[in-house]
């Protein structure tokens, strides 16, 4: 988490001088943002949160203060799955201590109930069952909440995409292998074991190795997005 807040993913992190060439900006996707009073690559997003472009911009995590992006979305998801993982082990070993070897106490018709309103326990003289079962229900909570968090930005990252960009039909696509190393860089399954292993990445957030005219400005909205999608036939 820490390697989350840590990184810059902002514009501030390149030199947008070197990285653009070209004096026509808006031929490569480059647009100017009126409140970074900056131009910026295209897939960069001004957020109203931290107030400065963010290359790549996925979305502000709430849980962290800080904006997710090209630079730092491959520790954000890896941090996802970490938690998850933490998750499934502490609700194993919860269920077998509450449901074997506390099969007295905890197995029983009303346990379900109990499950839902875990303050039932404080009527009783045992402090510990009331403790136990307000463990597991936030075990619960907490792989629920992951599990949707993986699938909603795990996703998109295995087609080079990010959860901002859901709407937009983005020519990013080159293979499973060439999206996650854009993602997680040329180590890419190394850093899997640590976050402080150096992987450099394949794209500098600025340029991005498609043509030019296949480049979107800006992204869709939804009402566009539907319109685009059932002239295409996509709707049944």
């Amino acid at each position: 988490m820490f390697a989350v807040m840590m990184v810059d993913t902002s514009i501030k992190a390149i030199d947008l001088n070197s990285k653009a060439t070209t004096h026509d900006y808006r031929s490569r996707g480059f647009h100017f943002c009126r409140k970074c009073l900056s131009v910026k690559p295209p897939r960069s997003f001004h957020c109203q949160v931290c107030n400065k472009c963010i290359l790549k911009y996925s979305h502000h995590c709430v849980f962290t203060g800080c904006c997710i992006g090209h630079y730092n979305v491959r520790h954000y998801f890896i941090f996802l799955v970490y938690l998850f993982i933490g998750s499934v082990l502490s609700l194993g070993y919860l269920s077998y201590f509450m449901f074997w070897v506390c099969a007295e106490t905890f197995r029983h018709r009303l346990i379900f109930f109990k499950f839902l309103n875990p303050f039932w326990y404080t009527t009783h003289k045992n402090l510990w069952n009331y403790i136990t079962v307000l463990f597991f229900d936030m075990n619960v909570v907490a792989l629920v909440i992951t599990s949707i968090l993986l699938i909603h930005y795990g996703v998109p990252i295995f087609k080079a995409s990010t959860a901002f960009e859901r709407r937009v039909n983005y020519p990013f696509r080159k293979g499973l292998t060439a999206n996650l190393r854009s993602v997680f860089g040329k180590r890419y399954i190394l850093v899997w074991f640590s976050a402080f292993l150096d992987s450099d990445l394949t794209l500098d957030g600025a340029n991005w190795d498609v043509e030019e005219e296949a480049v979107p400005l800006q992204r869709q909205s939804r009402q566009r997005y539907r319109k685009h999608r059932r002239r295409r036939g996509r709707y049944t």
